[in-house]
């Protein structure tokens, strides 16, 4: 076995900045796909308290997925990238479909900054990777 090949073996696997294991695009949106997104800042909607928000992307058909977008529309904006309103409206579709009691608007509108923030993140995550990995599955025939 030659040095090069024994250095590959036990080298560690590639991290991002903060040690964090590197994830391509697509793995990153798959991790964020779905998942119980832990609040904060309760959202409170009469008698009841939301200590977390269900989630999931992949339970949106493409029109809720398309009025998601076109909430935020920036026309002069990038289409592969989007806008901080398109991944709260995004994310706050994916929550009020798996969320029951709150709707789209109720968590768009009573999220605090800091849980907004987070779930901006993760909508945009989710959005960059589905669209780097649906390009992969185009293919010319």
């Amino acid at each position: 076995m030659s040095e090069n090949e024994k250095t590959m073996q036990t080298e560690q696997p590639k991290t991002a900045p903060g040690n964090v294991p590197f994830m391509s695009p697509t793995e990153a949106a798959e991790k964020v796909s779905k998942g119980r997104f832990k609040l904060l800042v309760p959202i409170e909607d009469g008698e009841q308290k939301y200590d977390e928000l269900v989630y999931d992307f992949n339970r949106l058909t493409g029109w809720e997925l398309a009025r998601a977008i076109d909430s935020g529309a920036d026309r002069n904006a990038n289409p592969s990238n989007v806008t901080d309103t398109q991944a709260l409206s995004l994310f706050a579709v994916a929550a009020a479909k798996c969320t029951g009691g709150l709707d789209e608007k109720d968590i768009k509108e009573r999220l605090s900054a800091q849980d907004a923030i987070a779930a901006i993140s993760v909508a945009s995550i989710f959005f960059k990777g589905s669209l780097l990995a649906g390009s992969l599955r185009i293919t010319k025939e």
